[in-house]
């Protein structure tokens, strides 16, 4: 296992050469649920070997700590002797990659389906689908217009925003493993939640305490299982707050010992704890908040479908390519402005599994956010009220490079 320090100098090395790029089918998140797969005798391609290895126990415990990146993990946990003892019990820490974008809506649906963003589409906060004809919020599976939760579900529309078919839990399930799923109980019921836990036990909790209070009694005798837990409470601390305010320094160092207090119960239950996050976050200020509307107010710019996805990883149909350079004048030196199918080329999302479902859903250009800017188009009143501290999507290294640690 390499040293904290060395950990700590590695990520410094990528932070200063700028954007990250996810390392999938190596070292990204994606990884984590393909390895266990492979950890439960279900075949499996690219999984982590390292992780693989360091998984010594019958049972898993998976914790995903929404937002922790390794920047904020390396500052509140690795470099603090509080949790020296801690992490000297630990078997393997490392840096792994999130998802491009890196986003929960998208991270979360590669850790629990074992796929690649170009795999199960799920690309956005904010995404188009055509066969709806509008943006949709993901979360709440409801036009972006409409403030209500579950429209399109009350509507009777029978629309399926995934392109995959399974969970790593049917496949599970298929083996005679146990799995659950551990949620807020407020998540419960929603389309997104049903989906990406397919074939699991959904349980709610209504705190942390809760959850982690848990989690021992869910692994049963004589029968692998495999305990999903997310946490979102960091997420947002952080996005009120920012990433590195006292909020966000209490709240890291809350769940850390709470996953003290579960280590000798995961013992005894022959479990191993995997800890990783989807995201992290950056830091905003009010200068890093451009409006659409306000920088780029040229008649010269049109499109078929306005600014969606993510506010620091945007996506918009413009039709005419020519377009292209009035978008580069306007957004030049605060956001890169590229040719979908150039990411596509590049790997950003990963394998694909239909191209054409995947450029109908991230249109013909997309916007990157460079530093901390973020670009905000207001679908909606709330839009113009922006007051966040913390924010991701993007490719710093503050928000793609999250931290794994196994128990």
């Amino acid at each position: 296992m390499p040293k904290y320090s060395d950990l700590i100098d590695t990520y410094r090395s990528i932070a200063e050469k700028g954007l990250v790029r996810a390392q999938y089918k190596e070292k990204s998140i994606v990884e984590i649920p393909k390895t266990f797969l492979k950890k439960c005798g279900i075949k499996s391609d690219c999984v982590n070997k390292e992780l693989l290895d360091a998984l010594d126990k019958e049972n898993i415990i998976f914790i995903i700590i929404d937002a922790v990146g390794f920047s904020i993990f390396a500052r509140y946990i690795l470099r603090k002797d509080t949790f020296s003892e801690l992490l000297r019990e630990s078997s393997y820490i490392d840096m792994l990659t999130s998802t491009i974008p890196s986003t929960t809506v998208t991270a979360l649906t590669s850790l629990y389906t074992g796929e690649y963003p170009g795999e199960h589409g799920i690309i956005g906060y904010k995404m188009y689908v055509p066969e709806v004809g509008a943006v949709i919020n993901v979360l709440s599976y409801s036009p972006i217009i409409c403030s209500e939760r579950e429209c399109l579900k009350n509507a009777g529309m029978k629309v399926s925003l995934f392109l995959n078919e399974s969970t790593i839990f049917n496949k599970l399930k298929e083996a005679d493993v146990s799995s659950y799923v551990l949620t807020y109980e407020g998540h419960i019921g929603s389309v997104f939640t049903s989906k990406i836990s397919e074939g699991a036990q959904v349980i709610g909790d209504i705190s942390l305490i809760d959850a982690i209070t848990l989690i021992p009694r869910l692994i049963r005798r004589n029968r692998k299982t495999l305990i999903y837990t997310y946490i979102g409470t960091i997420d947002s601390l952080s996005h009120r707050y920012g990433p590195y305010s006292q909020h966000v320094r209490l709240g890291v160092e809350t769940v850390f010992f709470l996953v003290k207090s579960l280590i000798k119960k995961a013992k005894r239950k022959n479990a191993n704890i995997v800890i990783t996050a989807d995201h992290g976050q950056i830091k905003i200020r009010n200068e890093n908040v451009y409006y659409f509307t306000e920088l780029c107010n040229n008649p010269k710019i049109s499109w078929i479908v306005p600014p969606f996805g993510e506010k620091r990883f945007a996506y918009l149909f413009i039709g005419d390519e020519d377009k292209k350079i009035y978008y580069k004048e306007c957004l030049d030196g605060k956001f890169m402005v590229w040719k979908s199918s150039r990411l596509l080329d590049e790997n950003f999302f990963g394998p694909i599994r239909n191209r054409k479902d995947i450029l109908s859903r991230i249109g013909d250009t997309v916007i990157i956010g460079l530093e901390n800017n973020l670009l905000v188009y207001p679908y909606r009143n709330d839009d113009l009220k922006f007051e966040l501290k913390g924010h991701h999507g993007g490719l710093s290294p503050e928000e793609m490079i999250v931290p794994l640690i196994v128990f």
